[in-house]
């Protein structure tokens, strides 16, 4: 016997579900990363405050680049289009060196920016871009 499927309890976990099943229904269909990522990242930024963005590890494990992230503004994006995984690189850096999730919750102050990435997100969030 199937699963039963669970209870939806609003009408933002029927919003939730339904966007689930696009993108899955894009992987499914065969299209390609960029385009899947970009679906999921705006899933995630409808439904939150956030602005969410995804980095691809490269194949030797030593840099992380941009691969999604239609919300990121262009400062931001620029500035951490590829950078190397190591803890003072951010939460992603730091995530891949130490091989455990890190949260930082403010960019503008956190010790794990670096100071330039600190000035492009201040500029990139007060601005828009």
């Amino acid at each position: 016997m199937p699963p039963t499927p669970p209870a939806l309890d609003s009408a933002e976990d029927v919003k939730l579900l339904v966007g689930e099943r696009s993108v899955l229904e894009l992987i499914a269909a065969g299209a390609g990363l960029p385009l899947v990522l970009e679906a999921l990242c705006n899933l995630i930024d409808e439904r939150s405050s956030l602005i969410s963005s995804v980095y691809l590890l490269d194949a030797d494990g030593r840099q992380l680049r941009f691969a999604g992230g239609p919300q990121v503004p262009d400062t931001w994006r620029g500035t951490t289009c590829i950078f190397p995984a190591l803890p003072k690189f951010g939460a992603c850096g730091a995530a891949v060196h130490l091989r455990r999730a890190v949260v930082v919750e403010d960019v503008a102050t956190s010790p794990l920016i670096p100071p330039d990435w600190q000035a492009a997100a201040v500029g990139a969030l007060a601005s828009g871009r």
